[in-house]
């Protein structure tokens, strides 16, 4: 499934299944994939996101494919990267993710 989304008037088109995570800086989106970062205006909100996203955090959504450790208060990356769990996330996104997870 491909994402559209715009920056300086110009639209980006983003692979979701190659995308690890997106989180929100100020008032701009990134979108982290493997090798690159795109940057977006586009609020989180107004993302259509496949059912492999889970938001943990109120400025980040992960893709459960591409995690390799979890745990109560972080959730670790095939790449290494930490992705923090809110307080307030913390109980829904981690039933959510494991149940995803196993399914697969």
């Amino acid at each position: 499934m491909k994402l559209e989304t715009t920056f300086n008037k110009e639209y980006y088109y983003v692979d979701s299944d190659k995308l690890l995570y997106i989180s929100r800086d100020s008032r701009n989106t990134v979108y982290h994939l493997p090798d690159i970062k795109v940057i977006s205006t586009t609020p989180l909100d107004k993302i259509n996101l496949p059912n492999n996203f889970v938001c943990c955090h109120v400025s980040f959504f992960v893709n459960v494919d591409y995690i390799y450790r979890l745990s109560k208060t972080e959730i670790e990356l095939t790449n290494g990267k930490i992705i923090p769990i809110s307080r307030q996330k913390q109980n829904d996104a981690i039933e959510i993710i494991r149940k995803k997870i196993l399914d697969d």
